[in-house]
């Protein structure tokens, strides 16, 4: 279902393109972007399965209860519907991704099957260099800034 959601994103190509260099960059561009979308997508499911309570608190702009794992985060909702944790570095010079992380939840399937992808990466080397390779990678556009609740 998300792989026919994905590809349903791609934009519709242009007809005045021809062959050359910069077709190809927009191609890229096209394919960068499509990318994106299918990670928000998937993102968006895996915490919405998650935190639907929260998500619905913070939405309507209400205090999260003292026992939800974000209640101490300061979580927000971006403009693409994802969440992300909220606080003191929304006044720094740093770009939004890097001011305000992805929550993710820890043990939900999805994050485990990143984790252990990027664990096979750096060779079993343990979990340090696991989550360098995780903050340090851009492959995944959205997985240089993550959180993990849980």
């Amino acid at each position: 279902m998300l792989i026919s959601k994905a590809q349903s994103l791609k934009r519709a190509k242009d007809p005045n393109a021809t062959n050359t260099g910069n077709n190809l960059s927009n191609k890229l561009g096209s394919v960068v972007s499509t990318w994106a979308k299918a990670e928000h997508l998937v993102i968006r499911s895996v915490q919405h399965e998650s935190f639907a309570k929260e998500i619905q608190l913070i939405t309507k702009q209400k205090l999260l209860a003292k026992g939800s794992p974000l209640a101490k985060l300061n979580s927000v909702i971006d403009e693409n519907g994802l969440l992300r944790v909220g606080g003191r570095l929304s006044r720094a010079d740093l770009s939004d991704t890097e001011r305000h992380s992805l929550n993710r939840p820890g043990s939900h399937h999805v994050t485990v099957l990143r984790a252990k992808h990027y664990q096979q990466q750096t060779k079993h080397q343990g979990r340090h260099f696991t989550r360098g390779r995780i903050r340090a990678l851009a492959i995944g556009i959205l997985e240089k800034n993550v959180w993990l609740i849980g």
